[in-house]
């Protein structure tokens, strides 16, 4: 176990900046880094962004949700949860691979992906306790249509391009709940339906080559 987590500690160094965190703020990053790191498209994820060559500045801040901010090339952590990690270091990939009027253009589009990443990360770790703390998105429309999407990548049997027409449908229940939900907190969220089923999960498709 020594080892292990001496791993997700030289990853914490690796890709965050930490000055803002207490020695157990920096220890609980480093045992998320870890699972994270031991995931097939997690791992990719995290070296992805170390090879980027900007480290992230990471904080944790009880009385905000978490998030990935662009403009300051940060995350703001809630809890201690590697999925919630996992998630937001997807939205900074995919930043480090668009440009942000790229990805403002189709933010809806990119949460679901993040979102997608995020529950095939669980399913990959058979997390029960994990996948029933996110209710929000596992028990409506918006769950429903992500678990059945993320159920696309978990069988290493069928090609995942031979899967994706499947998305077209899901997407609709998604689309509905993401800008509903923008709608409630007063967030304009873009929906960019040219994308091909492709386009909407490009990213996960790239860093799942090893799955």
């Amino acid at each position: 176990e020594g080892n292990i987590t001496g791993v997700g500690e030289r990853g914490t160094q690796s890709l965050f900046t930490t000055d803002s965190l207490t020695e157990d703020q920096i220890q609980d990053v480093g045992k998320m880094l870890e699972q994270i790191m031991q995931d097939c498209m997690g791992g990719e994820l995290y070296n992805k962004l170390v090879n980027n060559g900007k480290p992230i500045k990471l904080t944790f801040h009880s009385d905000n949700n978490s998030q990935y901010d662009h403009n300051s090339h940060s995350i703001i952590l809630k809890s201690c949860d590697s999925d919630t990690l996992l998630h937001e270091m997807f939205h900074a990939y995919q930043h480090s691979v668009l440009e942000n009027d790229k990805y403002d253009e189709a933010d809806a589009n990119y949460e679901i992906e993040a979102q997608i990443a995020r529950y095939n990360f669980l399913l990959r770790r058979s997390d029960v306790e994990g996948l029933s703390n996110h209710n929000d998105f596992v028990s409506t429309n918006f769950g429903l249509a992500i678990s059945r999407t993320a159920n696309c990548y978990t069988s290493k049997s069928i090609p995942i391009t031979s899967k994706l027409p499947k998305l077209e449908s899901n997407y609709t229940l998604a689309i509905k709940y993401v800008l509903e939900k923008a709608k409630e907190m007063k967030m304009d969220m873009i929906f960019k339906t040219d994308f091909s089923p492709n386009d909407n999960v490009q990213n996960v498709i790239d860093l799942s080559e090893n799955c």
